[in-house]
């Protein structure tokens, strides 16, 4: 009588051996990979990010403004370094989407 183990192993080689040629004839093709940011929340992401740096650089400005009695400069510096630092972080994020992005053979531009 054969040792219960072998005959185990023997199935299960001969489960790999089968399960291998189907694979190699299989023809179905793997489904696309999808990105996992939607268009909607990535343009949500930015628009927050360009909101948050103007919103801060006007807070900063005016803080500083109340502080060194200056009206309207420290809000109009404040709204300019934060615009430009979240104009900065949106095309940070969309550079950085872009380099994500493999390159296909049909992609001629």
């Amino acid at each position: 009588m054969g040792d219960p183990l072998d005959k185990a192993q023997a199935e299960l080689d001969s489960l790999e051996r089968r399960l291998s040629q189907a694979r190699a004839q299989s023809t179905i093709a793997p489904p696309p990979q999808q990105s996992h940011h939607s268009a909607y929340s990535v343009g949500m992401k930015m628009a927050v990010e360009l909101a948050a740096g103007l919103g801060l650089g006007i807070i900063v400005g005016y803080a500083c403004d109340t502080q060194f009695a200056t009206k309207p400069l420290g809000v109009i510096l404040g709204a300019i370094i934060g615009l430009v630092g979240g104009l900065w972080n949106v095309i940070r994020m969309s550079s950085g989407m872009n380099a994500a992005q493999p390159k296909s053979s049909d992609d001629t531009i």
